[in-house]
């Protein structure tokens, strides 16, 4: 079930931040909610003799008092899967870190002689860092150099220790950014140390995107965060397209060349059989032709046969008729004898 906690305006928060920063006091241990937070004092030997690593509670300890990490919503879980994505695939094209979570812990020694041990919901390591993890350690015991913290929303504490506590406290230990992402992007927050070794919010580009310093080619768009970008919009984005998915990315694009290749084929093909249709038509308009010509002349030569024949037949009948005259003639020459 949501719960719908009063939003804090930004001088609310600043005023809280104050506070905390000059008496080392965590607003809201003075407020009439601090029964969310309330515990005995438990020594920092006892918290990680007995506290640290329990199974089903995960605590953080603040200078002798026990604070419940709380339970995240789904809509925060998607937003953490997909900028875990993004950062493991800067990581694997650019080898500048590693990231820390599942309540991996670390102490800072703040001013006031206070001591704080937090488990960041997402931490980076850069490989500059004097202290690196080992792979059986449960603690880092050096100072992280990126914290991510996916707000939490259902408590004004929940709200407080994330903008106002945490983002001191990692200022102090001189954690070079902070990052706090809010699911509804109401208290999502980018902070860099500056050289004074004070928090000053990174600004966005005028396309909204983030840059970081720690790893310098690391950027990202705000707004993808709160849409959760697929991806293929991603890897044909120039803010991701050089580092994220660049495998699937040439996988893609020798797919498309592939495609275009056979295409061209079957267009060479297509252009090969309209050819060879054409030159068939054409042999067949020559064969038809011919036919046509050898018909033309067989008629010709029909019609001179007939003429001939016909002419044989006048000659014929005239040679016929001469033969008879000259008969004729005998015979009356013969009766002109006679008489």
């Amino acid at each position: 079930m949501e719960v719908n906690v009063q939003r804090y305006s930004k001088d609310q928060l600043n005023e809280q931040y104050m506070f905390y920063e000059s008496t080392g006091s965590p607003p809201y241990m003075n407020r009439d909610y601090s029964s969310d937070i309330q515990s005995p004092y438990v020594s920092e030997k006892e918290y990680w003799e007995k506290y640290y690593d329990l199974p089903d509670i995960s605590y953080e300890w603040n200078n002798g008092v026990l604070e419940e990490k709380t339970m995240a919503d789904f809509e925060s879980f998607q937003m953490y899967l997909w900028y875990v994505n993004i950062l493991l695939e800067y990581l694997k094209n650019y080898k500048e870190g590693m990231l820390v979570g599942l309540d991996i812990g670390f102490k800072m020694n703040l001013d006031r002689k206070r001591k704080s041990i937090r488990k960041p919901d997402l931490a980076l390591i850069h490989k500059n860092n004097p202290v690196q993890m080992k792979p059986r350690e449960t603690t880092y015991r050096g100072i992280f150099d990126i914290c991510f913290e996916f707000l939490s929303d259902t408590t004004r504490v929940n709200i407080e220790r994330d903008t106002v506590v945490k983002k001191l406290e990692y200022e102090q230990a001189g954690i070079k950014e902070y990052f706090i992402l809010d699911r509804k992007g109401y208290y999502t927050k980018f902070y860099r140390l500056d050289k004074n070794g004070r928090y000053r919010t990174i600004r966005s580009s005028n396309d909204g995107v983030i840059k970081s310093k720690v790893l310098p080619l690391f950027q990202f768009r705000e707004k993808d965060m709160y849409r959760r970008s697929e991806d293929l919009q991603l890897i044909s984005d120039p803010v991701y397209n050089y580092y994220y998915k660049t495998n699937l990315k040439k996988e893609l694009e020798q797919e498309r060349n592939k495609a275009e290749q056979e295409r061209r084929i079957a267009e060479q093909e297509r252009n090969k059989a309209e050819q060879e249709r054409n030159k068939a038509e054409q042999e067949r308009n020559k064969a038809e032709q011919e036919r046509n010509k050898a018909e033309q002349e067989r008629r010709i030569a029909e019609q001179e046969r007939r003429k001939a024949a016909q002419e044989k037949q006048r000659a014929d009948h005239a040679e016929m008729m001469a033969k008879k005259a000259i008969m004729e003639l005998e015979k009356l020459k013969s009766e002109m004898k006679a008489y």
